[in-house]
């Protein structure tokens, strides 16, 4: 099997994209153990990228290279200054409305009130061009839930 893996790594273009292997011969493993086994593999990768996206973060905001908390990401968000979008899973803002390029809480239920205003800066920050990771809830706890690198 290493010398299969040494093979791939060696001739294909996505080798980068792997994040990590699967130990043993499974030519007789079900489809489903084989599954369990690689989101295990997975679930060590996405909790340690989780954990170098909340340092980033927090270095970024020590140098004044990030913002964080609803209302200056939303402001610099929508000027299409963020790189990377930092959120905690299932986090929500109030409903608002855009003034003057800030949130302002309501409890109106016009058509311009944004029902989600997590959601909205998610698409800004994309379409800018710039990505987007979600991490554990509370994991941005002190940051407001939500953190905005800048360019």
């Amino acid at each position: 099997m290493r010398r299969s893996i040494q093979l791939f790594r060696e001739v294909s273009d996505n080798a980068r994209l792997v994040v990590g292997t699967v130990g043993g011969a499974h030519d007789r493993t079900a489809p489903g153990e084989l599954g369990k086994a690689a989101w295990q593999v997975m679930r060590v990768r996405l909790k340690a990228r989780r954990t170098a996206v909340v340092a980033e973060l927090s270095a970024a905001a020590a140098t004044g290279s990030a913002v964080t908390g609803i209302d200056e990401v939303w402001q610099l968000g929508r000027q299409r200054r963020g790189r990377l979008l930092v959120v905690e899973e299932d986090y929500r803002a109030d409903r608002a409305r855009e003034v003057d390029g800030r949130l302002v809480w309501t409890d109106d239920a016009s058509l311009d009130v944004l029902d989600d205003p997590v959601d909205e800066i998610v698409e800004h920050v994309v379409r800018a061009g710039g990505n987007v990771e979600f991490v554990a809830p509370d994991a941005l706890a002190e940051q407001g839930h939500i953190g905005l690198i800048l360019r």
